[in-house]
């Protein structure tokens, strides 16, 4: 699965901090903690100041060690969608890797001409189209460097070595297709909800093909959107008869929401578990979080299933 040691992950949302540690004992891992804290202040990642945004994670992040003595060193860090401009670009496949990333940087500052793009940034892979191998397409994920320099100082302030920042959906991702192997099959939707934004992605044989981040007002519209973007995504030659399975993300996903969904889009919905397969620590048999809230710290847990 991945290197065994000691492991930490976090996810960051605008109103709390959420945390899990994995353990390596005999040869695997264990589920060892869980936990979470909430801001004394709603966080605007974006927009706050890095010293405010800073301030608040580490109170946040001294409330859970006043409870817990860390044993890991490495550290993954999983954002919600806000804090990151995801881009659908073209790109020629004969480019080298450093001539790529020089594209995609005209491409970002030709976007965005009023940032200054040596401020920000990216990341970015291939999406494997099955329907439309040309022209080819990359996602391209940009966040601003600041705040990559933050978590970094974060991680070292608190005896971590920052291993991974990861947008929060493809974190999700990582405790899905660990957890669940009918993930890998075919199409499927994978559907992260964060503060009225939904995070709208088709996964095809376990990769994802197609990524957009959609505002709604409230959850009746959700039908309605799935239906738009299978629209659009029929235009563009995908075969949406064959989507039948949506894998869901979030804290606002309700089991009356699922139901909601199924009735109207005839798709089946899945709030997944991302701790399914994990060896869970004896410690751990009366954790509320574990028992109620499992199904919220997906991030957390699929940055800390990362390879590193």
């Amino acid at each position: 699965m991945f290197h065994l040691e000691n492991r930490a992950g976090i996810n960051i949302s605008k109103d709390k901090l959420q945390y899990i540690e994995l353990v390596c004992f005999n040869n695997e891992f264990i589920l060892d903690y869980i936990d979470e804290a909430y801001f004394s202040d709603e966080l605007n990642l974006r927009e706050e100041h890095d010293v405010k945004i800073n301030s608040i994670i580490q109170t946040a992040f001294n409330e859970i060690t006043a409870k817990h003595r860390i044993k890991s060193k490495s550290l993954f860090i999983s954002l919600p969608p806000s804090m990151f401009s995801m881009l659908r670009l073209p790109f020629d496949h004969t480019l080298l890797e450093q001539d790529l990333t020089m594209q995609f940087r005209w491409d970002f500052q030709k976007l965005y001409p009023h940032l200054r793009g040596e401020e920000y940034t990216l990341q970015y892979f291939e999406i494997q189209n099955p329907v439309a191998p040309q022209p080819k397409y990359a996602l391209v994920g940009v966040m601003p460097r600041k705040h990559l320099r933050m978590y970094r100082n974060f991680a070292q302030k608190n005896g971590f070595t920052l291993l991974g920042v990861d947008y929060a959906h493809f974190s999700c991702d990582c405790a899905l297709f660990l957890n669940y192997q009918m993930s890998k099959d075919g199409y499927n939707l994978s559907l992260l909800f964060d503060d009225r934004k939904l995070s709208f992605e088709v996964i095809y044989q376990g990769k994802p093909v197609y990524l957009r981040l959609c505002n709604f007002s409230n959850y009746g519209e959700i039908p309605q959107l799935i239906h738009t973007e299978f629209m659009l995504l029929e235009n563009m030659g995908f075969p949406v008869n064959q989507i039948n399975n949506a894998f869901v993300f979030g804290d606002s996903v309700t089991p009356v929401l699922v139901d909601t969904w199924e009735k109207a889009t005839q798709i089946k919905f899945y709030p997944v578990n991302p701790f399914k397969k994990l060896t869970i620590s004896s410690k751990l048999s009366q954790s509320k979080l574990l028992r109620e809230h499992f199904f919220t710290f997906a991030a957390a847990s699929g940055a800390c299933y990362r390879m590193g």
